[in-house]
């Protein structure tokens, strides 16, 4: 899973400065501060200019920020129920219901033009649920709270409340809730109607009978650790256009090759199986096999990411950046082999690993890159290592040779037991000399190591990727390797995806009914349309402002597509480059400012692109955008509150 820009810790996310544009950091605080005193000192001047004197201005202003502090701290839930209850049955008479017969006519049909038979359906089947599921939801969320206040007072019905003992802060709140539950029911009714589709669409069986195999007549039959003899091979029928290779052993044991991201479990059903425990192959007539249901398609792993990464260069020295290739998307850094004794390497260092989790080995996964610079056989992977280094004593030795490609996932495993492996004391330097301790110097001819003894030191290991391929590059960042800890449950991550879609929702129904209490409906709904498509599109308006992005700031931009310039050309110096250059560094000021205020809907997609991906949703995610998210609507409410409580309609 591609993770751009690591979500950073409850803590972090609170009070320390960050760059990230999902992060306030140490300015949420401080943001909110400001706000609340300028909207406070506006208020005040309002009063005054109102009033005609300072000091009716001040009692004036007074009176009214008691009955504020009044109104917002002596809600009456019964009433607030009330109104909810109201919002409810005005959206169920809007025939909001019906979204969900859309939504189950997109699943029905959907079936017909899914490809089954590709790599990995999984993510197909997935991509489409969670993408219907949002846009149909943020369209409802914009269509409920553009139009419901608007269109009460155009009928004049919100008469029949203002007249009664109800405040403006509950009508708003009440407005709130009363869409936000709908909302949920619908996304509740799709996310279960989601998950049975994706099941269902999933699961097949092959068949595999005695004629789909053949005796294994090779000179050396496959041993399993167990002592088990392949005894047949052959594959299953094909169904959604693939088959899996099978393995047959003499024990019983089936093995079955991956295929398309997932595998079946078989079970051999014999008599002569269940009374001797083995099978010959004069026996194998009577062998009948049970394929049970597709396997692994979805998936929920918890990974163990690395604390940091670090690229060794040629000369042996750290270096925080590994080779840049000339890719304008710098997620990567590349490690080169330019000649056999090249010692460039990526290094990993990972905390937290301990026997308890990982009693029998480390498995590995990795989605590396990989740049060529000749094609050579074109089929051909390249070919890396990975090694293991105690970040203590500084023993080294690598472990596996193996071959990658880009955009597929690598897994590996690293077994307690390390057997016929030489190792050495590497050093690393960063700057000054990283000195290892003393070791035992046995441990320069000892061949055998255990994994936690040799290697782990205080749950901490470093693993090392090389390219061993001449004159080839591997691509590595910091998430493209990590060890699978552990798998989660898959209906339990299913629905921790859906939370991302209803934190969307429940940003854009607040917006809305911001909106709503001084706009009319139609330009309430464009509105809250503009803020779902600036909140897609916040990490572009950052990095405009910090002038990140090539070509420029917004006026440079638009003067280079106007010339058609290229962007990694400089401007021609002179007048309109500095007017251009001035203007630029205005714009992002102000651009900063909206980006602060604007909601980011997009990061809310890590969401999805874990469930895509098969990841486990972590709880700091939640914690974070749940904060994120009751932190802009709790603002909304009071300023849709103060809005409304001003208007002649709610007097």
């Amino acid at each position: 899973m591609i993770i751009e820009k690591p979500v950073p810790s409850l803590w972090e996310f609170l009070f320390v400065p960050s760059e990230y544009p999902i992060s306030f950091g140490g300015l949420w605080i401080v943001v909110i501060l400001a706000l609340a005193f300028l909207t406070a000192l506006a208020g005040l001047l309002f009063s005054i200019l109102h009033a005609g004197s300072f000091g009716k201005g001040i009692t004036g202003f007074g009176s009214n920020t008691v009955r504020t502090f009044a109104d917002l701290f002596y809600l009456a839930p019964s009433r607030v129920w009330a109104i909810a209850r109201l919002a409810v049955k005005e959206s169920l008479r809007r025939r909001v219901l019906f979204l969900c017969v859309v939504f189950m006519l997109f699943l029905m049909f959907a079936g017909w033009f899914m490809n089954a038979d590709r790599i990995d359906p999984a993510k197909q089947y997935l991509t489409f649920v969670l993408s219907m599921s949002t846009y149909l939801i943020l369209l409802l969320a914009v269509f409920l709270s553009a139009f419901s206040l608007p269109n009460e007072i155009k009928s004049k019905t919100i008469f029949t409340i203002v007249t009664k003992p109800v405040r403006s802060s509950e009508i708003v709140l009440g407005r709130i809730i009363g869409f936000t539950i709908v909302g949920t029911a619908i996304l509740v009714f799709m996310s279960l109607a989601s998950y049975a589709f994706v099941s269902f669409s999933l699961q097949h069986e092959h068949v595999l009978t005695m004629e789909d195999l053949r005796p294994y007549e090779g000179s050396s039959p496959k041993i399993l650790d167990s002592g088990a003899t392949l005894l047949m091979v052959g594959s299953t029928r094909q169904k959604n256009n693939h088959r899996h290779g099978v393995e047959v052993y003499d024990d019983g044991t089936v093995l079955v090759e991956d295929v398309n991201n997932h595998a079946h479990d078989v079970t051999v059903i014999s008599d002569i199986l269940k009374s001797t425990g083995k099978i010959s192959t004069d026996e194998t007539g009577g062998l009948r096999f049970k394929v049970l249901p597709s396997r692994e398609q979805l998936q929920a792993r918890v990974p163990l990411y690395a604390r940091s990464l670090v690229f060794r260069d040629t000369s042996g020295t750290d270096q925080a950046k590994g080779i840049d290739v000339g890719h304008e998307w710098q997620y990567r850094y590349y490690i080169g082999n330019f000649d056999k004794s090249s010692n460039d390497a990526g290094i990993f260092n990972f905390t937290g690993v301990t026997e308890k989790k990982f009693s029998d080995g480390l498995p590995v996964e990795m989605t590396l890159g990989v740049f060529r610079t000749y094609k050579g056989t074109i089929d051909k992977p390249v070919q890396a290592s990975i090694a293991v280094r105690n970040p203590r004593n500084g023993l080294h030795a690598e472990v596996q040779i193996f071959h990658t490609e880009e955009y597929i996932t690598k897994s590996l495993f690293i077994p307690r037991k390390i057997s016929n492996v030489s190792a050495d004391v590497v050093q690393r330097k960063s700057g000054g000399l990283e000195t290892p301790s003393v070791i035992d110097p046995s441990l320069s001819t000892k061949r055998d190591f255990d994994l936690f003894e040799d290697f782990v030191a205080d749950g901490e290991i470093e693993l090392w990727i090389r390219c061993i391929d001449n004159q080839q590059f591997v691509g590595v960042s910091q998430f493209d390797v990590y060890l699978h800890e552990a798998d989660a449950s898959v209906f339990v991550n299913f629905f921790k995806g859906y939370y991302g879609i209803w934190q969307q929702m429940f940003l854009l129904l607040s917006f809305g009914v911001l909106f709503s209490t001084f706009l009319g409906g139609p330009v309430s709904m464009v509105a809250a349309s503009g803020i779902m498509i600036a909140g897609f599109c916040k990490e572009l308006m950052v990095q405009l402002a910090v002038r990140e992005n090539l070509g420029g700031g917004p006026l440079e931009s638009f003067m280079r597509m106007l010339k058609q310039s290229n962007l990694m050309e400089e401007m021609q110096k002179g007048m309109t480059a500095s007017f251009v250059t001035s203007a630029d560094y205005v714009s992002a000021f102000f651009l900063m400012m909206i980006s602060r205020v604007i909601p980011p809907l997009s990061d809310y997609a890590y969401y999805k692109t874990a469930l895509v991906a098969g990841f486990d949703i972590p709880a700091n995610w939640i914690f974070v955008h749940s904060v994120t998210t009751f932190g802009y609507v709790l603002p909304i409410f009071f300023i849709a509150y103060i809005i409304l409580s001003n208007r002649e309609v709610a007097k």
